[in-house]
């Protein structure tokens, strides 16, 4: 008797709680989240599919699609109950009034799907949105929405045979029948979430013959001050044991003397005249983009980024890809995030790009490397020698750490700058194309690299990703304006490649687009309203005598190139797909002296 009285009191109560307006209300808003959740599902098995196209069977498609069927279908079973429920009609009449409205909801959230990076990215200028990504992690934020939508999937067929097949045999009052309804879905909601979660590990679970790639940027780092490359301070010890194990590129070129055009070329293979808007506010999409390429062939991807350019040309395309971009200021702190990262995804096939701001000015080592190379009589250089010795100890760190979680046999290791930097005059950068400012370091460390080998011929960003591609095995992208550098490792590449860097847009500038073109031994500096230029770098490699009047083989040729560049570029107006800063990533310009 106390037990039915106690029930009774128990479906009062809860029959109230259905009478309430706010209480439809949530559910109403629940009905509509799950809606949303339900098509972030289905977005996230198609980038499944096209990311592993090869990876998985037909049969496992149709069960998924099948599966995501019976999820639209219980979700629009869901809706309807909680309509029955609340307005106490026959189950089987809500079923079909809410027809209509739940499709209606659905399609709204499907047709808003392929605008969701600009919605996301619009809420996430809001102070306190950026701020609680900032603090949850950004990769963990999209983890969880995306096992939440997943864990629809197969939580729907279960729970739809438990609520036609089973409840209607007990002899329940209908408000419980609602309450364990509720029950079993949030139960097999969370078992679905953590079975999700396994398999979206497993998916990039690295196999026998597979490497993966941790790139290494900093930012500013001219190889004249390495001793690596023969500078008499014993600045980068570290980076020097790597070259002995692996191998060093004397002749590697940036693309520009500043960071936009560099990351913009190191990242899409391409030179910035060819992808850029000339306000620097962004790029044309060209579909081509270092994370997206890494992803869509299997590699998690992840990268921590300190400079606002190399985000901005990061992000730009509006690509959506397993990978985020944080920001993480200093150098000791971006690399005990990076080791983190090795520790989590160890058993991944993995593209890792790191990205420091050391020893891009203002030049402030921190002790021991200040003391250890300061003097007063070069203070400025002193400095900056400071700033790549502790610039070395941290990718020491990161080395060390791929040899304990024992990585170091299957993991490339590439380091190189954005670009170079004026010390001797302690002039910083952007200022022209000189050696010192477009000649960067460029280090190999892995499995099968030719040990001690150092490479004359020359190369460049633009070479970089058709690396990548060709080391994990992927498909070479005809819009690719570089060639893989593994030809010229294996010796197996005789004609001097034609490498080109650039300062300023032809369409803001015509007159002051300064291209510099190199070629062997032969460097062509063009675009100067002062005049051209033309040097032989290797009797003259500070650039000292010109020798632009004297009609050579040499000039003419890379004459012919320059033309060719510049013919090839699109003059017309350009679409333009994300990529403004912020303003926090404009005061952070301000303070790197890039803008003022």
């Amino acid at each position: 008797m106390a037990t039915a009285i106690h029930r009774n009191n128990f479906a009062q109560f809860f029959s109230r709680l259905y009478d309430s307006r706010l209480f439809l209300l949530a559910c109403y808003c629940s009905c509509i989240a799950s809606a949303a959740c339900f098509s972030w599902l289905l977005w996230d098995i198609e980038g499944t599919f096209n990311r592993f196209p090869d990876a998985y069977s037909v049969s496992y498609q149709t069960v998924y699609l099948a599966s995501g069927a019976f999820g639209f279908f219980f979700l629009w079973h869901l809706f309807s109950a909680l309509s029955s429920c609340l307005t106490h009609r026959p189950f089987k009449t809500a079923l079909v009034d809410n027809a209509a409205p739940f499709v209606a909801v659905v399609i709204s959230f499907l047709a808003a799907f392929p605008h969701r990076s600009y919605i996301a990215a619009e809420i996430s200028r809001f102070h306190l949105v950026h701020s609680l990504i900032t603090r949850a992690g950004a990769a963990a934020a999209e983890t969880e929405i995306i096992f939440l939508a997943v864990a629809l999937i197969p939580a729907s067929f279960l729970a739809l045979a438990t609520n036609l097949h089973v409840l209607k045999n007990l002899r329940l009052d209908f408000g419980m029948i609602q309450i364990l309804r509720c029950f079993i879905f949030l139960l097999l909601s969370g078992a679905a979430c953590a079975g999700w979660a396994g398999w979206r590990e497993r998916a990039f679970e690295r196999r026998p013959g597979e490497n993966n790639i941790l790139f290494i940027i900093s930012d500013a780092l001219t190889p004249s001050h390495m001793s690596c490359y023969g500078y008499d301070k014993n600045t980068t010890p570290h980076i020097a044991q790597l070259a002995e194990e692996g191998l060093l590129f004397k002749n590697f070129i940036a693309a520009s003397s500043w960071s936009l055009p560099s990351y913009t070329t190191i990242y899409t293979s391409r030179y910035f005249s060819y992808s850029l808007d000339p306000n620097g506010d962004g790029w044309r999409n060209p579909a081509l983009n270092m994370a997206q390429i890494m992803a869509d062939n299997g590699w998690y991807t992840k990268s921590l980024l300190t400079n606002p350019f190399a985000a901005n040309a990061y992000q730009a395309t509006g690509i959506q890809v397993d990978a985020t971009m944080d920001f993480v200021y200093g150098s000791a702190l971006l690399t005990d995030r990076a080791i983190g990262l090795l520790r989590e995804h160890r058993t991944k096939r993995f593209f890792f790009h790191i990205q420091y701001m050391d020893p891009h000015g203002p030049y402030s080592p921190p002790e021991p490397y200040r003391s250890a190379f300061f003097d007063e009589t070069e203070p400025c250089a002193d400095s900056y020698d400071g700033e790549i010795a502790h610039l070395d100890y941290q990718i020491s760190r990161l080395i060390s750490e791929l040899e304990q979680l024992e990585l170091s046999d299957n993991t490339y290791v590439v380091i190189t700058a954005d670009h170079g930097e004026g010390i001797e005059t302690c002039s910083g950068h952007i200022y022209s194309l000189e050696n010192e400012l477009i000649n960067i370091p460029l280090i190999i460390w892995g499995p099968k690299m030719p040990r001690g080998k150092k490479i004359e011929q020359v190369a460049g960003h633009v070479d970089l990703l058709p690396t990548f591609v060709e080391w994990i095995g992927g498909k070479m992208d005809p819009r690719f304006q570089g060639k893989s550098l593994m030809p010229l490792i294996r010796d197996e590449e005789a004609e001097d490649r034609v490498i080109f860097s650039e300062l300023y847009l032809p369409r803001t500038n015509p007159e002051y687009h300064y291209v510099s073109v190199r070629k062997g031994q032969w460097k062509l500096l063009t675009g100067d309203p002062k005049g051209d230029a033309l040097y032989d770098v290797k009797t003259d490699p500070s650039e000292d005598i010109s020798l632009v009047g004297q009609e050579s083989e040499p000039l003419k040729l890379l004459k012919t190139e320059v033309e060719r560049f510049r013919n090839g570029i699109e003059r017309g107006p350009l679409s333009l797909q994300g990529g403004a800063f912020s303003k926090e990533e404009k005061d952070a310009l301000k303070a790197l002296g890039y803008v003022q």
